[in-house]
């Protein structure tokens, strides 16, 4: 394993463990407008790569923009992602409308985007937070084909996920009370029938699973690299669940496929 110090825009850092593998890159990025079916984004990508990469669209939560999620955008497209980090039609856009959001800005990414030719258009993933959370797995219920959701503190009142396939990596706050995990984010990962993961911050606030942290950088990462790209080298890091005092809950449906 080596020890990587993974450097963000907010001029927050932590240190990853990752497969010796591993690479960093440059990243570069640029801004779109929005009337693609989102309400414009930012694009970030790996400067110097080899070949194509795997791609993640990403959607804020209610009243949010991008820059909620901006540092992990950053550090994806440094593991070897390109990003697509959206705003939203309006703020208060629903769950439902965020997932197709997220479903049109990676049809913009693949199709249209000046870097379409490095994106693969079959290794794909999505991730939001709160209402964008719930839209991610709206994304994948609609679109099967993705390789990985990750919903963080999602929130989407009376959904059922129980047909979702997609590789699911949900992370929680134990106290958050906005989206509360016992009627959200738990059950939404009950419900799941494909490979899933739970991580849930011990007194953690709505608001924990997107501030500049290790637990959700680290994890994104490995999760993404193993259902978007197939690396199985981060299968340690997965199974069996971790164990961190940061953590209330872990619970990984180990062995993965």
């Amino acid at each position: 394993m080596l020890t990587l110090v993974v450097a963000m825009s907010m001029t927050v850092a932590f240190t990853v463990d990752k497969p010796a593998s591993a690479a960093t890159y440059e990243v570069a990025k640029f801004d779109v407008p929005g009337g693609n079916g989102f309400g414009g984004a930012t694009i970030s990508y790996p400067k110097g790569i080899t070949g194509q990469v795997g791609a993640a669209a990403i959607s804020p939560g209610f009243t949010e923009n991008r820059g909620a999620l901006a540092w992990l955008a950053q550090v994806l497209a440094e593991q070897g992602f390109a990003v697509i980090n959206i705003d939203t039609n309006s703020l208060f856009d629903s769950p439902g409308s965020r997932g197709d959001q997220l479903l049109a800005a990676l049809k913009y990414l693949t199709g249209s985007s000046q870097i379409k030719s490095l994106v693969n258009p079959d290794k794909l993933a999505v991730l939001g937070h709160s209402m964008g959370g719930g839209g991610s797995l709206d994304a994948a219920k609609k679109f099967p084909s993705l390789k990985a959701t990750i919903p963080l503190a999602p929130f989407n009142i009376g959904a059922n996920y129980s047909s979702v396939k997609v590789p699911s990596l949900v992370i929680a706050g134990q106290s958050d009370m906005i989206a509360p995990a016992g009627v959200h984010a738990k059950p939404f990962y009950q419900q799941q029938a494909g490979p899933k993961a739970y991580l849930e911050f011990a007194g953690g606030s709505h608001f924990t699973p997107i501030s500049p942290n290790e637990i959700t950088g680290i994890y994104t990462v490995a999760w993404l690299k193993r259902f978007v790209n197939g690396d199985t080298s981060v299968d340690s890091l997965l199974c069996p669940a971790p164990k961190d005092k940061r953590l209330s809950a872990s619970l990984v449906s180990c062995p993965l496929p």
